[in-house]
């Protein structure tokens, strides 16, 4: 036995099968439909504890496996973990910037970036009066479009911008409204690079506030065009990579809006019955409760007691380093594949690293970035005989612990 954990047989170094295992952290891996669709799949692998799958299935709804148990929507565990409301869950993973509604709009991709867009604020529309020389509405259709315009109309956010909410702002004079979109990390080297080249015709847009890191002053604004000055001014301050708005039509990822579709855990779909029976007054505590609930009963046939206990639950699951481990390595790699700066010492999950996983797959269904090779021995490691002896060890003493109870 070598100090390396390997054996020396017939002269050749020498590893035990057994000693190749997985690596603990994070694999994307990528799949085809026989249909000829890219399916995106998600594994968290842990030294010690439950596996948790993320896949996305053909209608780009994003669905959670835990311990290969019956799968659920991606949203009801973000509620779970305290993200209750749908504006909570959008906030994760978009930024807002203004939409003008005064801008002509011609062609597809055009009439698609207005046209089905995620209102990122509430909006309220006073009803319109119908003047009395209108032709009388003499069909049932007629009736109702007249009744609705008469109606006084609330805009929630997370509602989406219809045909007919977007007339109705522009009768009512409205020029602006606040949308989510999606935004990506750049590296401004990168970018200077392609702006030379003259790729840029229309130069990016900041998706966030970029604060100098020695003088916490803020150098660029939300919504400020990357213009050559701006590049200059942020590498003089050493900063190479900022997050811009993704320049295309429809500015926000479908997955999340799918997946928000598909949960049975959304506030919009409880009623006020069972909001009372409950106790549950806001749109948060609705879809944390439900959402724990659900998870609860997927977990353990039933119904859980009391939230409090669901939620005990779901924490012993993946923040409890009694029963979940990803070990120093899994931490490492986890921190490493998804840009994280989680402490080494922090070996269980942590909220972040689930909205982190879900923000890469939505980049890698859009064709940003790429996927892992699970037989790639970058992705295996090799336990060495103390630890495979450890783990024996620890069996032995779980079950005499049994015995004693």
């Amino acid at each position: 036995l070598t100090k390396l954990g390997t054996f020396v047989i017939n002269g050749a170094e020498r590893v035990i099968v057994s000693q190749l295992h997985r690596s603990p952290g994070v694999v994307f891996e990528e799949a085809t439909h026989p249909n000829g669709q890219r399916l995106i799949s998600a594994r968290i692998i842990p030294f010690r504890g439950s596996w948790v799958e993320f896949t996305v299935d053909i209608h780009d709804v994003i669905y959670v496996h835990i311990d290969k148990k019956k799968k659920f929507p991606a949203t009801a565990l973000l509620r779970a973990f305290g993200y209750g409301s749908n504006s909570s869950i959008l906030r994760l993973f978009f930024a807002t910037r203004e939409l003008d509604l005064t801008k002509k709009r011609e062609g597809r991709a055009e009439v698609r970036e207005l046209l089905g867009a995620i209102i990122a604020e509430n909006v309220e529309l006073p009803g319109e009066t119908t003047s009395e020389d209108a032709p009388k509405a003499k069909t049932k259709k007629a009736r109702a479009e007249r009744e609705r315009a008469e109606a006084a109309l609330l805009v929630r956010e997370g509602d989406e911008l219809t045909e007919e909410v977007f007339n109705r702002l522009r009768r009512q004079g409205v020029e602006m409204v606040k949308v989510f979109a999606s935004y990506m990390a750049i590296d401004l080297r990168d970018e200077q690079d392609a702006i030379e080249r003259g790729e840029r015709q229309m130069r990016r847009a900041l998706a966030r506030d970029v604060v100098d890191p020695a003088t916490g002053e803020v150098i660029g604004d939300l919504g400020q065009s990357l213009s050559d000055t701006l590049i200059r001014k942020l590498r003089k301050a050493d900063i190479v990579k900022v997050t811009v708005f993704v320049a295309s039509g429809r500015v926000e990822s479908q997955l999340i809006r799918n997946t928000l579709l598909k949960d049975p855990t959304d506030p919009a779909h409880i009623d006020q019955k069972e909001r009372d029976k409950k106790g549950w007054k806001t749109d948060a505590e609705v879809g944390e409760g439900k959402a724990l609930e659900q998870i609860y009963s997927l977990l353990r046939p039933g119904d859980a007691p009391n939230k409090e206990t669901a939620k005990q639950a779901i924490e012993r699951l993946f923040f409890s380093p009694k029963r979940y481990d990803l070990g120093r390595v899994g931490r490492y790699k986890i921190n490493q594949r998804l840009g994280l700066a989680t402490p080494p010492d922090v070996t269980v999950l942590t909220t972040g690293d689930f909205t982190a996983i879900v923000k890469n797959l939505v980049e890698l269904h859009e064709g940003r970035g790429s996927t892992d090779d699970i037989d790639h021995l970058g992705n295996r490691r090799i336990r060495s005989v103390g630890e495979l002896i450890a783990n024996q060890f620890s069996v032995g003493l779980s079950r005499m612990a049994r015995l004693v109870k």
